[in-house]
């Protein structure tokens, strides 16, 4: 998994990760910056194998 994007907005990092094996696939990640815990993601869905 490779960062793409970092925001911070106010007390909040919204992430973006590519964590694609061959295509760009982008999770979506919020962390709050003083605790660093993890307030929500998205992350895409791949076709089965």
């Amino acid at each position: 998994a490779l960062p793409v994007k970092a925001i911070r907005e106010d007390n909040v990092w919204s992430v973006d990760i590519d964590v694609g094996p061959l295509a760009v696939k982008i999770a979506k990640v919020k962390i709050d910056a003083k605790t660093g815990g993890i307030i929500s993601y998205e992350i895409p869905e791949f076709p089965p194998i």
